[in-house]
């Protein structure tokens, strides 16, 4: 799924760059990270990175996304990984 986005990406995303989907664990899962950036959309306020993790989970599939802008990128790595060590799947 997200290799499919990441060749959609330049067609969903104006300015699409430095896509890439690696293939990572998430609570011993099998997942993949889509980290890239763009340009923005409206009330952005200009490029935005984005990371976005995805994985299945007693038969579910969980996504966190979370996108900042650009030139706070480390800022934005670090929401980031605070979101997904915090999410909790509901059943």
């Amino acid at each position: 799924m997200m290799r499919k986005a990441h060749k959609k990406g330049p067609s969903n995303y104006p300015g699409y760059r430095s896509g890439s989907v690696t293939r990572t664990t998430h609570n011993g899962r099998p997942a993949a990270l889509w980290t890239f950036t763009w340009n923005g959309a409206g009330a952005d306020g200009g490029p935005r990175v984005t990371y976005d993790l995805s994985w299945n989970e007693n038969g579910r599939m969980h996504d966190v996304w979370v996108s900042a802008p650009a030139k706070n990128r480390p800022l934005g790595k670090e929401y980031f990984d605070r979101a997904l060590a915090s999410f909790k799947p509901t059943r």
